[in-house]
Parts: structure tokens; sequence; C-alpha cells
């Protein structure tokens, strides 16, 4: 197998199946081992299961958030809608680095980084 040779790719879709097997700690196990080597998605799904908590990790939104900036980093477009919709819906407004700028008539109040990848998607 080419998840036991250190493929990413081959780490995240064997994952995706242990997951939909109801093996959650199993896939955290290789979402973690494929995050660590720049897999995008790997990071996206972890950071998903970190924010749910109970799916192989126990919950920890800041963590979840750390991973979605990484995934983003990576190029994870899920993750940029991901961290957009948190920053969105927060009680709290984001860290001064976060701040929302550029907001007007035509053009949505995103992040710097998410209108980078609402740009690249043609959204904005």
């Amino acid at each position: 197998l080419a998840s036991l040779r250190g493929h990413a790719k081959s780490k995240f879709n064997l994952a995706n199946v242990y997951e939909q097997q109801g093996e959650h700690g199993v896939a955290a196990a290789l979402y973690q081992s494929a995050a660590d080597q720049g897999h995008a998605k790997a990071t996206a799904r972890l950071a998903f299961s970190y924010y749910r908590g109970g799916v192989g990790v126990e919950r920890d939104r800041e963590r979840a958030r750390r991973l979605l900036t990484k995934a983003r980093d990576l190029g994870s477009s899920t993750a940029a809608t991901a961290l957009a919709t948190l920053h969105f819906d927060a009680v709290q407004p984001p860290p001064p680095t976060d701040a929302l700028v550029g907001a007007g008539p035509s053009r949505p109040s995103f992040t710097p980084y998410t209108t980078k990848s609402w740009a690249g998607a043609g959204v904005v």
C-alpha cells in the first residue's frame, strides 16, 4: 500500500475509508499523518474533526482554527470558506491581524486571505 510508504494522498484516501466505517481513531491518525506531510484536504478534514469533537479527537476549537488556517495556506478553498464562516459567526471580534477590510457595496467584508481565496474562485 502506498499509504504505508508515506504517500500523503493515499493516507488521506485510506482515512476517508476508515472514517466511513466508523473507525474514527484510525482515521484521525491517518489524517494527522497526511496533514504533517502538508496535504491540504487532510489538514482541513482533521480541522473539522477537532471542531466537532468525538470523531477520533477531543473537541478543540482553537486547534481547529489553526488547522483550518494551515489548510487554507496549503490551498484548500474549503478551509478558506470555513474560516470566513467562523469569523462571520464569531461572538467575539477576530484578532486584529484578521480584521475585516475593504467592505463596501461591491465588495463583501472578508479578511484579506479570504478575499484572496474568493477572488481566485471568481466570487469577488
